[in-house]
């Protein structure tokens, strides 16, 4: 079995999922309000959650891992989100991924999403042999574009009505940072 990711930065700890993180993780996800901009993910059940979270718990424990999800907590254990990439293509070079973070509507506007992302974009690229990452949102959430903005991606692309989402054709935007862009800080 692998070691299990423990990361910390000021304010938080993000984590690899353990069975006790169950109940906070489907309250989460199956809140319509909290994954309106990720309906893929938003649940219906007891059972889809638990699919979900099997998912999250299996990819922690794999030999050659592909997906980092990570929970958000406070220092005081308090559940603030999800936050994770997923390798989407292994090449001699490094890998490549795309990043994803969702935060409850409770935790949002304190800074937690821009401290949680930059702690794991370190991780990602001094220990995960990430050379480049990217991460996208539909254009109208912009928080979730300025978060991108925030945390140094450099935006890559606008592609108009690209995705149906909510009864409308909605205009994606596309971030990236590559290894050598990103500014380590000593």
């Amino acid at each position: 079995m692998r070691n299990l990711i423990w990361l910390e930065s000021e304010r938080l700890i993000l984590r690899d999922h353990v069975e006790a993180d169950f109940e906070s993780h489907h309250e989460l996800i199956s809140n319509e309000k909290n994954m309106y901009y990720m309906p893929e993910v938003l649940t219906h059940s007891l059972k889809e959650s638990r699919e979900n979270f099997n998912v999250t718990l299996n990819a922690s424990k794999e030999e050659k891992r592909s997906k980092y999800f990570l929970r958000i907590e406070t220092k005081d254990g308090i559940h603030v989100g999800e936050i994770g990439y997923s390798i989407t293509s292994f090449t001699p070079l490094g890998n490549m991924g795309e990043l994803g973070y969702f935060i409850r509507e409770e935790m949002q506007r304190k800074g937690y999403a821009s401290e949680a992302a930059k702690r794991l974009i370190e991780f990602a690229f001094k220990e995960g042999d990430l050379i480049r990452l990217y991460c996208s949102c539909l254009k109208e959430n912009a928080p979730s574009e300025a978060l991108m903005k925030k945390i140094g991606l450099i935006k890559e692309a606008e592609l108009r009505d690209y995705e149906y989402h909510d009864g409308k054709l909605k205009t994606r935007v596309i971030y990236r940072l590559l290894k050598d862009e990103y500014a380590y800080e000593t």
